[in-house]
């Protein structure tokens, strides 16, 4: 049997819309010159298959002109569509015959060419530019999950920031870290990350800084902050150094929850010490970056 053919496009009339494939199938007859074409329906009445179920099909009011008896004759000039389920099959069989219940022909499966569905899981040979179901899912995939979302800024040259107190402030960054993200905007102008997505990231960051060794301070934190809701995200870790050291190397990962009503916010790394002062304190290097680690959980 003959491949189905997926067609989509309608025929709209003043009165009436004739629905894709079934339009398919005027169309191509309109320009064969016959004297006349028609679209029969089956009753599945009989074995399920398109010949078994035309022959035992009452035809009385089907077709152009309506049929009177409970079978459909086919004449020489006639073109005939059969609906069966959700297939239309093009008669191909002896004409001057007439099918259905009482019909002097009981056709067979070699009568019928199908030439479309509106069923698309019966189609085959497509591709991602037809509209199934499954690839329209795909593509809808395609668009939002992020698995594999990924960005990060760094400062590369060495950049001053007073003092560390008691109050945040933030760590500076001068470039992109990816060239191509995925997810995410790297915004070092702001000194932070853009999150375009909902979902779990995996936060890692190494930074190095430098400052007066005669500090007694010894305890740093570095937190996250949601700069566009002015809220840290979760606890700031502590860092300790020991006394009179004029630097110190700081390194760490976790993970945070970005729910949809914060896509788009702004995500900075902030600094402080709330029992000691550091003076002098001059950022060597740093890299802030995340990735996506949690499956999509939106609606598709």
């Amino acid at each position: 049997m003959a491949e189905l053919w997926p067609q989509h496009q309608p025929i709209v009339l003043p009165d009436r819309t004739i629905e894709a494939p079934f339009a398919e199938f005027i169309r191509r007859i309109s320009f064969t010159g016959v004297n006349s074409y028609t679209l029969l329906s089956t009753d599945d009445a009989g074995d399920g298959t398109v010949e078994g179920d035309v022959n035992a099909t009452d035809f009385t009011g089907q077709g152009e002109p309506p049929a009177t008896n409970t079978f459909k004759i086919i004449s020489r000039e006639d073109v005939v569509g059969i609906i069966h389920k959700v297939v239309l099959y093009q008669y191909v069989g002896p004409q001057n015959v007439s099918i259905g219940i009482g019909g002097d022909r009981t056709t067979v499966e070699a009568d019928y060419i199908a030439i479309g569905t509106a069923d698309h899981d019966l189609l085959f040979n497509l591709t991602v530019g037809d509209p199934h179901p499954q690839y329209t899912l795909v593509a809808s995939a395609l668009a939002v999950f992020v698995a594999a979302g990924y960005g990060g800024i760094t400062q590369d040259a060495p950049v001053g920031l007073g003092n560390i107190t008691g109050l945040d402030q933030d760590l500076l960054f001068d470039s992109s870290l990816i060239a191509t993200p995925k997810g995410i905007t790297q915004n070092f102008g702001s000194n932070g990350l853009v999150i375009g997505e909902q979902g779990v990231w995996k936060v890692s960051a190494v930074i190095a800084l430098a400052f007066v060794g005669s500090n007694n301070g010894r305890e740093l934190r570095v937190g996250i902050l949601n700069k566009t809701q002015s809220t840290l995200v979760g606890t700031p870790l502590t860092f300790f150094s020991g006394r009179n050291q004029d630097g110190m190397n700081i390194s760490f990962s976790f993970m945070i929850e970005v729910g949809l009503a914060n896509v788009g916010d702004l995500f900075t790394l902030v600094i402080d010490s709330l029992a000691d002062t550091f003076t002098g304190v001059t950022e060597i290097s740093a890299i802030f970056e995340m990735n996506h680690v949690s499956e999509f959980q939106g609606v598709l």
